[in-house]
């Protein structure tokens, strides 16, 4: 047998044993903890915090599916399976900036609902809110504040900038195709502000979001009504000491002051929980798929633009949807 033919069967026989290792450790990692629930009583601590993901993300095949950071979905699904898990006496929500848009906060804010209305407390911290991460962290029974933090939840605004004027001065003529009145996406390049339509559409949107975020506020142990709200958002406090003073929060406390209240009891962390979680949501027969899309549509294959952004290929797309009808 030639030295080359040797090298390659050693080779094959290295791979195959690597395979199967990881195969083991796969299956011995998604059969663990079968039923997901915990064995000793505990709080568990969510922290909404930085880019959280709502798709998977490209990773290799030698990573740790346990070790996947949580998906937004998989955040809310988390709060809904520790409402029906005995040993899960509360949530500690932390919440900082994050990039979350108002579509998931409501998800969320459902999903801790529901875990409350079983009878289990949620007490959320922050070191700061801005609009977002206060309608988030309104929903719980106990909201706290950092004693250095602001709270800066003055309401809703959208500006747009307009480059009819610049255009002008450059010699540029804009051209493009309407399509109706309401179809304003062009209008930056040939206006110098909006149409009566444009502004038409962004006064609907402020006004939803708005009586969401004003009806998200409202809360009976804060002794925080309706008017409560509006006096707050047309004049919002400047310091913590006035957001607390005008019930925004229960108490202006620092985060390990937070937890030192919770009667000594452990608490599990959102990966820590998720892994035992995750098993129990592997497909039992009958499936929905979901196919991910995020990007500008474009003609051709998905992908990445010049500048890094993500692009939905029409053709991509269509295949995928092919290959799931399969």
């Amino acid at each position: 047998m030639s030295k080359s033919l040797k090298l390659v069967l050693w080779l094959a026989a290295i791979f195959s044993v690597i395979i199967v290792a990881i195969g083991i450790g796969f299956s011995l990692t998604m059969s663990g903890h079968t039923n997901g629930m915990l064995d000793k009583e505990k709080w568990l601590q969510i922290t909404i915090e930085g880019n959280i993901q709502e798709a998977p993300g490209n990773e290799g095949i030698f990573d740790d599916p346990s070790n996947f950071p949580p998906l937004a979905t998989e955040l809310t699904r988390l709060i809904y399976d520790a409402s029906n898990d005995p040993n899960i006496l509360g949530l500690f929500l932390e919440v900082h900036p994050n990039n979350l848009g108002w579509a998931q906060l409501q998800e969320l804010r459902r999903a801790i609902h529901t875990f409350q209305n079983t009878g289990k407390p949620c007490t959320a911290w922050g070191e700061s809110f801005s609009n977002k991460e206060y309608y988030l962290a309104s929903v719980c029974n106990e909201l706290h504040l950092a004693p250095s933090g602001v709270t800066l939840v003055n309401g809703l605004s959208m500006t747009q900038s307009y480059y009819a004027e610049l255009f002008e001065k450059l010699d540029i003529k804009a051209n493009f195709a309407h399509v109706g009145d309401f179809k304003s996406a062009v209008e930056p390049y040939e206006r110098t502000g909006p149409s009566e339509a444009a502004s038409q559409a962004t006064n609907y949107l402020l006004d939803s979001l708005y009586q969401q975020l004003s009806a998200g506020m409202i809360s009976e142990q804060r002794n925080l009504d309706e008017a409560g709200v509006k006096s707050l958002l047309e004049n919002p406090p400047i310091t913590p000491q006035d957001a607390q003073s005008r019930n925004m929060i229960n108490s202006l406390s620092y985060r390990d002051e937070v937890l030192t209240n919770k009667d000594g009891i452990e608490r599990i962390s959102t990966l820590a929980y998720l892994r035992k979680r995750r098993p129990t949501w592997a497909s039992t027969g009958s499936d929905i798929a979901i196919l991910y899309a995020s990007g500008a549509i474009m003609n051709g294959a998905s992908g990445q633009s010049s500048m890094g952004s993500e692009i939905i290929g029409d053709r991509t797309v269509v295949q995928q949807l092919k290959d799931i009808e399969e």
